[in-house]
């Protein structure tokens, strides 16, 4: 197939051009994202950022004053009666912070009769709240008021009863956050207390997290020769992590050297600069932690560098004055020859008989075999176009 056959026939320069092979190796096509600040995908370290000192971002200690101030400002997102619920659960930290823990041998066997009541005294259920604006509201204050200790919230089944009579399914659950604001290391919540969403939600909220209020690792991944979405899978097998905990912004040729940021989900850097010494033909690095999960499309481009081969000319004044034309009117964003399909049909020729609705023409279109087929691939289309039955053409016999 030639471009002249597909529509490729305008060019925006007058110019006589000439011609080359590109991508004869895959090292020959070099292509970095560009984000939507403008920043360039470069891989420039492969270590992991030194940790942020966790007593120094740890949330300022709770006061009587303190809680004032914050049930008044709760009060203007959920109601008065809801920032009563939160009051009285921060009066209860604050009360558990301000004891004096006795020597660990006699508080042993009390630990084990009261952490039930003590869990149960350290959480609040707040009363049901219709509206979902609202409701995202208070989850967003309780996590990142910064005069709060380190809270978790959950949405759970509660037992109240709404004015139509109808049961209330929704209520915002409150508790100290697994290993912290209580005063005390009271473990990871297990979720059983918490209602259907608790367990997987306690260790993600975890305050210990060293990213912060930023949830998400953002890296920049080199690949060679490898499409985005298996160098993902292969970093996600190695890490036992979902592919969903992944986000990127455009997936990169398989037959090139690119490059291009990842998030991931609440990872250590560490852990994955830890598998550098392991991948052949990716490596990870310029780790740092980001509020926000990148999504297909946030970027604003990406950047080429090309190695054109066998040029069909050697006059460089002539490669030079084509190089100065297109730098300085571009070119027409064609489709190249490869989205049309290596078949003996062109696929846009099919395309446009589905467009038109003409089915047994599309069909009878992607049915026509090629050079080079398998044997039994070419009788089985015989047999289709001489009978037209998919079911003797696909098993040999009227079925």
């Amino acid at each position: 197939m030639e471009e002249r056959e597909v529509g490729i026939e305008e060019y925006t320069t007058a110019t006589s051009g000439f011609t080359g092979i590109l991508k004869h190796r895959y090292n020959d096509f070099q292509v970095s994202e560009v984000d939507l600040a403008g920043c360039t995908a470069r891989l420039t370290s492969t270590d992991a950022p030194s940790l942020v000192d966790t007593a120094a971002a740890a949330p300022a200690a709770l006061t009587t004053e303190s809680i004032a101030e914050v049930t008044e400002a709760f009060a203007g997102i959920a109601g008065p009666d809801n920032a009563a619920q939160l009051q009285k659960l921060l009066h209860s930290i604050l009360q558990q912070q301000s004891s004096t823990p006795p020597a660990a041998d006699a508080q042993a066997t009390d630990a084990a009769s009261s952490g039930a009541s003590q869990q149960q005294e350290l959480e609040v259920d707040l009363l049901p709240v219709q509206d979902k604006e609202t409701r995202k509201a208070i989850h967003q204050f309780l996590k990142t008021d910064p005069r709060l200790p380190s809270l978790q919230t959950d949405t759970v089944a509660g037992e109240a009863v709404a004015e139509d009579g109808q049961a209330v399914h929704n209520v915002i659950r409150i508790r100290p956050a697994a290993g912290r604001g209580a005063g005390q290391n009271t473990g990871r919540y297990k979720g059983q207390q918490g209602g259907k969403k608790g367990g997987k939600r306690a260790w993600r909220d975890e305050p210990s997290w060293e990213g912060g209020a930023n949830k998400h690792l953002k890296f920049v991944m080199l690949k060679e020769n490898m499409d985005t979405q298996a160098a993902l899978t292969i970093i996600s097998r190695m890490i036992h992590c979902h592919m969903k905990s992944f986000g990127f912004a455009g997936t990169k040729d398989k037959r090139g050297i690119t490059t291009q940021f990842v998030t991931l989900w609440k990872t250590p850097a560490a852990k994955l600069a830890a598998l550098n010494p392991r991948l052949r033909g990716i490596k990870l690095g310029n780790f740092e932690y980001a509020s926000a999960h990148l999504q297909l499309g946030q970027l604003k481009g990406n950047q080429f560098k090309i190695l054109m081969r066998e040029v069909s000319t050697d006059d460089l004044q002539q490669i030079a004055s084509a190089v100065a034309e297109v730098c300085e009117k571009g070119f027409i964003n064609y489709f190249g020859l490869q989205r049309f399909g290596t078949g003996s049909v062109p696929t846009h020729r099919v395309g446009a008989a589905l467009l038109r609705g003409k089915w047994k023409e599309a069909v009878q279109l992607i049915m026509q075999g090629g050079d080079g087929e398998r044997q039994e691939f070419r009788e089985a289309r015989a047999l289709f176009t001489e009978k037209g039955d998919i079911q003797v053409s696909s098993s040999g016999r009227a079925g």
